[in-house]
């Protein structure tokens, strides 16, 4: 990102509620605000209906981080738009069709029903946010049943695998940094419990369609530690990484480009999923 994009993008944010127009322009991607199911999402999509790549090209699916739902441990923010958009730069950096997929609140204001701090605290991860997520996706997919593969950062990570686990289609699955138990990760950092959130870890129930996972943990991680999502992980049979070099948000992007994005392209291929 440059300084000047940079710039623009912090004050949106310092302001009252982003709009997505105030997102520094890049003129690969388009931009809407679809309606889900309960909640408005910001979508941007890149390469979706590029007719210059070869074959039926797998699509792409990104979820952002939390963002920032506490000004502190005591006050609510007023806009959980984040402030370090990891997933955004993944999918900028993804030469494939792909889809950045905002999730409830974040991008589009705070102050439409049902938009209410609920669904970015304690509720980030609650049915309602899912189903929601799950309905503007359907509506931005193009209709010619394409491979799909999500990427998930942080929060995000976990609604990519609660998403990828009610789909009846398969599907691959890359989590960054992922809570995958949110019950062991808020009791760990002596948060308050995300009460009314479905938690991967006991509450993920696979379809019918195949699934394929890979976990990616930071070494330095204070946030997220491997740890966390034991349980989930004892569950299923997945693929784990650790990042000698990563923390919570570093590095990511790094290693997207030069390993991240052929591992999910291999997951997909692995499933049958990609040309």
């Amino acid at each position: 990102m440059t300084r000047y994009a940079g710039f623009v993008l912090m004050s949106c944010l310092l302001l009252s509620g982003c709009s997505p127009l105030n997102l520094p322009h890049d003129s690969q991607e388009t931009r809407e605000v679809i309606q889900g199911q309960a909640f408005r999402h910001l979508v941007l999509t890149r390469h979706l209906r590029d007719s210059g790549m070869s074959g039926p090209q797998p699509i792409f699916v990104f979820l952002e981080n939390d963002g920032l739902p506490w000004q502190t441990p005591t006050i609510v923010s007023n806009d959980p738009t984040p402030r370090r958009p990891v997933a955004l730069g993944l999918f900028r950096k993804t030469e494939a069709p792909a889809i950045y997929l905002g999730r409830p609140c974040q991008w589009v204001g705070t102050f439409d029903p049902p938009c209410h701090p609920y669904f970015w605290t304690h509720g980030r991860f609650h049915p309602d946010v899912v189903s929601s997520l799950i309905a503007a996706l359907e509506k931005t997919l193009p209709r010619d049943n394409r491979p799909l593969i999500f990427v998930g950062h942080s929060g995000g990570g976990a609604l990519a695998v609660l998403i990828a686990h009610a789909l009846d289609r398969p599907v691959a699955v890359v989590t960054l940094a992922a809570v995958l138990d949110h019950q062991k990760w808020t009791t760990r950092l002596a948060l308050s419990p995300l009460s009314g959130s479905l938690n991967t870890a006991t509450e993920a129930r696979r379809s019918r369609g195949a699934l394929a996972e890979l976990h990616v943990f930071g070494a330095l991680d204070e946030v997220v530690k491997r740890d966390d999502a034991a349980a989930y992980l004892s569950r299923f049979a997945v693929e784990t990484l650790s990042l000698p070099q990563a923390d919570h948000n570093c590095c990511w992007e790094s290693w997207w480009t030069a390993e991240g994005f052929g591992w999910a392209k291999r997951l997909a291929l692995g499933l049958g999923l990609g040309p």
